[in-house]
């Protein structure tokens, strides 16, 4: 099944929710909340691809690891896709109350 860039954009932007540019994740914390959404590995791996090329996301080696650090245009980009519905159900909601 093919999944468009935008929904994929989309699931990122849920697993920076509440992120400010300069803050970072590693690999591992948006593997362990993506897996949970049901999106398959390979989804993932494009849409950070993706978000690096669209100066969204920086990478950063820490201690052998790899981190996405938000832009400040990846900090506007993604409040701008983000759903605004109250209560909205989404394949992330359960993940991200992991993180926070």
């Amino acid at each position: 099944m093919m999944i468009s860039e935008n929904a994929l954009e989309q699931a990122l932007a849920q697993i920076f929710d509440g992120k400010s540019a300069g803050e970072k994740l590693s690999l591992a914390e948006i593997s362990t909340v993506w897996n949970a959404s049901g999106l398959h590995s390979a989804n993932m791996r494009d849409a950070i691809r993706e978000m690096i090329e669209c100066h969204c996301l920086e990478t950063q080696s820490h201690h052998g690891g790899l981190e996405f650090v938000l832009t400040r245009h990846g900090e506007q980009r993604f409040n701008s896709c983000r759903p605004h519905a109250v209560g909205s159900q989404n394949p992330f909601e359960r993940g991200l109350a992991l993180q926070h």
